[in-house]
């Protein structure tokens, strides 16, 4: 509140006070950069380099990773091989038009990459998803240039 000195007027002005509302909206935008981060969907592998690394723009992709230890992982559940389908089948079951994204470390070798892909495929196919398949995730080597839009 304001306070006026001397003058006619009595009493509390209708101004409003700005500096809590700048303090409470400070803090709201220090926690979202905080937590932002934090909400990161799969485990974190390090990803193999590509030339041409286009970004998703699906809004809520369904990512399957192999870790460098070879453990499997949908989402952020630990799965084995022989319930990879099960997993993939009942998520897709969820989210029938759903892009499945396959994280593979860059230590990995294809065939380890490869086995899972393929199970993954078998799933979409004995739900007849109409998902597009699978996508490799890679990362674009440092200082490389950024791709040119294929036309359509």
């Amino acid at each position: 509140m304001a306070m006026n000195v001397g003058g006619n007027a009595s009493g509390p002005k209708a101004e409003i006070n700005v500096t809590p509302l700048v303090d409470v909206v400070l803090v709201l935008l220090i926690i979202f950069m905080v937590v932002t981060p934090m909400m990161q969907k799969g485990i974190e592998v390090k990803l193999p380099d590509a030339k041409h690394v286009l970004e998703g723009k699906e809004e809520s992709p369904l990512i399957v990773t192999v870790t460098a230890n070879h453990t499997l992982y949908v989402d952020k559940t630990a799965v084995d091989l022989a319930t990879l389908v099960q997993a993939v089948h009942h998520e897709i079951e969820l989210l029938p038009n759903r892009v499945i994204l396959l994280k593979g470390d860059k230590s990995l070798r294809w065939a380890d990459v490869r086995k899972p892909m393929d199970l993954i495929r078998q799933a979409q196919e004995a739900v007849h998803s109409s998902s597009p398949g699978v996508s490799l995730v890679t990362e674009m080597p440092e200082g490389a240039a950024e791709p040119e839009e294929s036309p359509k």
